[in-house]
């Protein structure tokens, strides 16, 4: 009987631990549910207002009713974004001079400067991210001397030796006049960041992916993902399309996995799905021609407009970055599709300093459909199903076991079980 009863306690604890976890996650679960409801209704408002808005990306000559209207659009503009649950700040005519001394004619003044919004990384910590668009274009010496330093910060913690960075010694009113940066904050302590840089091309604009770092300390809480998200979104808003071209060069399994499974027409593709156009090639010699200054690719390195390999990128003769030379030939961080990690070990030398150049599109609705469905996401609608049903399950083991187990055997779980009524 004693056997039985202690059976039937350890069961009891076990049951209540479980069903602890399993509200842990269904709590998670059910905010990040509201958050994307937030989202959708602040989308139906955005569409109903748009015609007002679109105000806000007009250039219209200067008179009392135009600047009703825009007054009013701004109005609309904060309940947007107060809906979606984001602070932002929004171009003014106390900035406007400031845009128009610093003009940079191949790229439009953004409406949205700041984008401030939590999100919650993998633990359930809450972490603060502010993503600003050409902060050299409007913020005063303090602010930019504060974002070079929170940026400095994250690369100290992330690496042994801070990269030779365009980002970490240069004027910080020239090289965040044409990028967007994104910082995560764990309370006021910067812990990693994504900045992307906007280069001209035949009268467009390209985005090229850049530079992202996250602290070691808070590597594997899914931070890398939300900061590198609102970098793309923003300009959307700002540049008013749905879709652009982006480049990137990387030797890390992930980033160019990442850019593979998740954007369009990508080139090259781990798995041959794209062909090399005429696009492709233009968009690559072009960024390599004139920008290589721009993401820290040294000028002697050799471009291989068949493979869209640079080899040498990171050699410290012409300005590259050998601090992202790997000496041991191990990437950084491998990807979850092992093909990627097999692409990369046989397309680049890591020791050397070779890396990966990549040519593809940012495309609203697909770049959509190919995150809800891709294998992670399937997997986290697997995960909540399964919660959802052993939610149900521990709660009936609990409500059985608290008629079975003695009122002083439950004294000594030191957690008293409450029944349904």
């Amino acid at each position: 009987m004693a056997t039985a009863i202690q059976t039937l306690a350890a069961q009891d604890v076990t049951a209540r631990q479980s069903a602890s976890s399993k509200k842990a996650a269904q709590a998670t679960v059910w905010s990040r549910t509201r958050e994307g409801l937030r989202y959708l209704l602040a989308a139906m408002f955005f569409v109903l207002s748009s015609p007002v808005l679109l105000v806000l990306w007009l250039r219209l000559p200067d008179c009392l009713l135009v600047r009703k209207v825009n007054e009013l659009a701004l109005g609309c503009m904060r309940i947007v974004c107060g809906l979606a649950g984001v602070s932002v700040r929004l171009r003014s005519a106390a900035n406007e001079q400031a845009f128009n001394d610093r003009l940079q004619k191949w790229i439009r003044t953004p409406m949205v400067l700041q984008w401030s919004s939590p999100f919650y990384s993998k633990g359930h910590a809450s972490i603060m991210c502010h993503t600003y668009d050409q902060p050299g274009r409007w913020m005063d010496d303090g602010e930019l001397q504060k974002l070079a330093a929170a940026l400095l910060t994250v690369a100290k913690a992330s690496m042994d030796q801070v990269p030779a960075h365009r980002l970490f010694n240069g004027d910080p009113r020239a090289v965040f006049a044409n990028r967007i940066v994104s910082v995560a904050y764990d309370g006021d302590k910067p812990v990693g960041f994504t900045c992307m840089v906007y280069l001209p091309h035949r009268g467009d604009i390209i985005l090229h992916l850049g530079l992202t770092m996250i602290a070691l300390s808070h590597r594997g809480r899914r931070i890398q993902s939300p900061i590198f998200t609102k970098c793309l979104v923003l300009p959307m808003v700002n540049l008013w399309r749905m879709q652009y071209w982006v480049t990137n060069i990387a030797a890390s399994p992930a980033g160019i996995g990442s850019v593979c499974d998740y954007f369009c027409d990508v080139y090259p593709d781990y798995l041959n799905r794209n062909t090399c156009s005429w696009v492709h090639r233009d968009i690559a010699c072009s960024v390599l021609r004139h920008f290589r200054y721009e993401f820290g690719c040294s000028s002697k390195a050799v471009f291989d407009t068949r493979k869209f390999v640079v080899y040498r990128s990171n050699m410290p003769e012409g300005g590259g970055s050998p601090q992202f030379i790997k000496e041991d030939g191990k990437p950084v961080s491998k990807y979850r599709n092992e093909a990627v990690n097999t692409f990369v070990k046989q397309m680049l030398d890591l020791t050397a300093g070779d890396e990966l150049f990549q040519v593809g599109r940012v495309d609203l609705i697909q770049t959509t459909m190919k995150f809800l469905l891709s294998d992670r996401s399937v997997k986290l609608l697997q995960c909540i199903l399964v919660h959802a049903r052993d939610y149900h399950i521990s709660t009936s083991i609990i409500q059985t076991t608290q008629y079975q187990v003695p009122h002083q055997q439950r004294d000594l779980t030191r957690q008293p079980v409450r029944g349904r009524r």
